[in-house]
């Protein structure tokens, strides 16, 4: 299985703040989303506190009521994370994980409109939790909501908010208006780019370095055009991806792959192999390589 990132509203897109405490402040604050796959994993959440607030907050997954992008609140509850101790926050901003363990990974319907919340009765107007997001110029297609004694839906507001779930072999996961295949079954067109995909090698880092998970990913049956490597890039909008070659259209097998700093300069480099190379009638693979981080260089060492 593989976590990927479902939806997300950038953290650099904070321009305010909502704080949740009791007697007076929220006790939930969310926004709707749409899930593009199943399983629920994670909710990462930009947070920090003011003072010392104690006790436990938790995120929680709701069916979705109202228009979506308008007047979304939430419905019916349908599942809760692991408690995040409030204590552990700091003053400064800070992306902070929401578990969902167990049962509580509730198997999301793709295309399905949800709401996420961050809930928590405790702390007091010195001491409480702040979440950010974006006022000045909200571009996600759900809408921001708080709670303070009935949900109240904020179409001028988006949530600073990242999604995970996780996909096993066989199920599909939407890529902006395109999707793929975890099970390798067919071909798909993303920015011009042909592949085919294989969960053997599909993993998830933050490439070029801007704080959002990208999918790196080597393909089986990359025939004639089709690249055998690529990743692709979340520019924190609304389910939007930009494909990005890697290895271009040499190999056709490829096979493990691993994401590590091979050469110790900060970033995150890829390692595959290629299994067979199809050379007079004959095959042979390309063997073991290394990727230089592709935003930095395009070429295997």
């Amino acid at each position: 299985m593989v976590e990927v990132l479902i939806d997300s509203y950038s953290e650099s897109n904070q321009s305010d703040d909502f704080s949740l405490y009791a007697g007076g402040g929220a006790q939930g604050l969310g926004h709707s989303f749409i899930a593009t796959a199943n399983n629920l994993a994670r909710i990462v959440l930009y947070l920090k506190k003011v003072g010392s607030p104690t006790g436990n907050a938790v995120a929680k997954l709701y069916a979705h009521s109202g228009t979506y992008g308008t007047s979304s609140v939430p419905g019916a509850l349908l599942a809760t994370s692991d408690n995040f101790d409030v204590s552990t926050l700091i003053t400064s901003w800070r992306l902070e994980g929401f578990t969902f363990s167990g049962a509580e990974q509730y198997a999301l319907v793709i295309g399905t409109e949800y709401v996420l919340t961050i809930e928590y009765s405790g702390g007091n107007s010195s001491n409480k939790v702040v979440m950010g997001f974006d006022s000045s110029s909200p571009t996600h297609g759900g809408n921001f909501m708080y709670n303070i004694s009935s949900w109240i839906a904020q179409s001028t507001r988006d949530a600073c908010f990242y999604v995970y779930g996780i996909a096993a072999a066989g199920e599909t996961v939407l890529v902006g208006t395109e999707s793929y295949d975890s099970a390798a079954g067919s071909d798909t067109v993303t920015n011009g780019f042909r592949y085919t995909v294989s969960e053997a090698g599909l993993s998830l880092a933050d490439i070029d370095q801007n704080g959002r998970a990208d999918l790196v990913f080597s393909c089986e049956n990359a025939k004639g055009d089709k690249s055998g490597v690529m990743w692709l890039s979340s520019d924190g909008g609304d389910r939007a991806w930009t494909a990005h070659e890697i290895s271009g259209p040499e190999g056709i097998k490829f096979d493990r792959m691993e994401l590590v700093d091979v050469d110790g300069d900060g970033d995150t480099d890829v390692i595959a192999c290629e299994e067979s190379e199809p050379v007079d009638g004959k095959r042979h693979g390309l063997g073991l390589f290394w990727y230089e981080n592709p935003t930095i260089a395009n070429r295997a060492r």
